[in-house]
């Protein structure tokens, strides 16, 4: 018993896991578990649409929030800069800007739990096609989050494993090696330069709108930039949708 198949002979049962040949059941002897038809195990291979729904949905409500903060941190930084601006409104701008820039902090966290559900889900329906030498199924989905500065790599190349997995046609035959001649898409690396990007300048400006030396005349240029971040988190939401739903829809090819 396996998770995928040894070679051509191996067969898959109704448990999600892959038989030898020897243990084939037959006719003549009560099988111990039963052999699932090939369009069972089509249906467990591809991608659940409903949670592809559920997860994009939440990135796109989380993208629009960082969309409102980025415009909001551009007021407060034009703000900042004009003359004829009084206290009270530069004050109220800042609440403004900080009360859209911790709602979609708090937005992107709960929506990655659900990408996080994603892409186990996901990598969970394509060990069924047989993928041979996978290097970042199941755990790596999600402990490549959580590794310091490893973070900023290992994500991106679980999911251009799950971008190839997804191309080859599946029509119940074990796909072996064959995506390994697949490519990920453009649109998936420019997701994660936005969300690098993005992570890099909303921490810096973060650290500088924090750290007390800073001068009033910087203030107002790191504010417009935690805007710009802003916008940018928005932008590799968006990018990530899009690179979420083709591996759904191209997973039912």
């Amino acid at each position: 018993m396996a998770d995928r198949p040894r070679d051509d002979t191996w067969w898959i049962a109704s448990d999600g896991k892959w038989y030898p040949s020897t243990l084939q059941p037959d006719s003549s002897v009560a099988p111990v578990v039963d052999v699932q038809s090939p369009m069972a195990v089509v249906a467990s291979a591809v991608v659940p649409r409903v949670l592809t729904r559920i997860a994009s949905g939440a990135l796109v409500a989380t993208s629009i929030m960082f969309v409102a903060a980025a415009f909001f941190g551009l007021q407060y930084g034009t703000a900042l800069r004009s003359a004829s601006v009084s206290d009270e409104s530069r004050a109220s701008a800042e609440d403004v800007f900080l009360g859209w820039s911790s709602l979609a902090l708090f937005a992107l966290v709960v929506t990655g739990v659900l990408i996080l559900v994603w892409t186990f889900r996901t990598s969970k329906a394509f060990d069924a096609r047989g993928a041979t030498n996978r290097r970042w199924n199941r755990g790596w989905t999600i402990g490549a989050w959580f590794i310091p500065l490893a973070s900023f790599v290992l994500p991106k190349l679980v999911f251009n494993e799950l971008e190839k997995i997804s191309r080859v046609p599946f029509a119940g035959d074990a796909i072996g090696d064959q995506w390994k001649e697949e490519s990920h898409s453009a649109v998936g690396d420019l997701w994660w330069l936005l969300w690098v990007v993005g992570l890099f300048m909303l921490q810096a400006t973060q650290m500088l709108l924090t750290d007390p030396t800073v001068d009033a005349g910087t203030v107002d240029v790191v504010t417009s930039l935690s805007g710009v971040a802003h916008a940018v988190l928005a932008a590799a939401g968006i990018a990530l949708v899009i690179v979420m739903r083709r591996i759904e829809s191209t997973s039912r090819v």
